[in-house]
């Protein structure tokens, strides 16, 4: 199988928002977050969307909002 990838794809932007996302999931499940976790994850789809947002030029911000509510 041949996957062929947009040249506009920063995927180290997006392994590291990944990683964010997960690193909270896991803080969740051992329990370290406790009655916090909502906020943090509030925060956390803020911190993406600006950082998504600003790295396109502005012109990913509706995208953006859209992936990070979903």
């Amino acid at each position: 199988m041949c996957m062929e990838l947009r040249s506009g794809t920063d995927w180290q932007l997006i392994l590291m928002l990944s990683a964010f996302g997960i690193v909270i999931g896991w803080l969740g499940i051992v329990g370290y977050t406790g009655k916090i976790e909502p906020i943090l994850w509030l925060l956390a789809m803020i911190f993406t969307t600006l950082v998504i947002a600003r790295n396109s030029g502005g012109t990913m911000l509706v995208l953006a909002v859209v992936t990070d509510i979903t």
